[in-house]
């Protein structure tokens, strides 16, 4: 277990946020809780499973995995040659290579651009048409909570 110690503690705290962010959720909608005349404890919980989701995001935006338990690349020793050599050795490039570097990822970034509009937004493009050319003649339905603003709007939209 030489060069391991510091994955298994990054595995392990890994493993215990995905634990704090999914066990709320698996309450919440899978062990009903239902208290007469007391706090709503589901609704309570969903706020909390809220707040962490925001945070585990917020930090995992900001800290590399690389940095969870000290930089590992300032260390001269032979526990993280590994980690040195194959996944955190970039390789400096001038020129032409950095030119060819940079068109890979903009060609890489475009194909999978185009994949995603193809076959996620062009699913919606009948549904869309027949949203715009519906006439909308009454506006039943949402009267109590958006008092006919929304069927408003979209009749006023419609007609651009």
């Amino acid at each position: 277990m030489g060069g391991s110690q510091h994955l298994t503690k990054r595995l392990l705290f890994l493993l215990l946020v995905f634990v704090l962010n999914v066990a709320p959720g698996v309450k919440v909608f899978a062990i009903k809780t239902q208290i007469d005349n007391g706090p709503n404890i589901d609704l309570i919980i969903g706020i909390v499973h809220f707040v962490i989701a925001i945070i585990t995001f917020l930090f995992f935006s900001i800290m590399p995995l690389g940095g969870l338990f000290g930089s590992y690349l300032t260390k001269n020793s032979r526990r993280y040659v590994a980690s040195q050599t194959f996944t955190a050795s970039y390789p400096r490039l001038r020129g032409n290579d950095m030119a060819m570097s940079f068109g890979l990822w903009v060609v890489v970034f475009g194909l999978k651009f185009g994949e995603s509009y193809v076959y996620l937004t062009l699913s919606f493009k009948d549904a869309i048409r027949y949203l715009h050319i519906m006439n909308v003649d009454s506006c039943q339905g949402d009267q109590e909570l958006l008092q006919n603003s929304l069927c408003r709007w979209f009749r006023w939209s419609s007609l651009r």
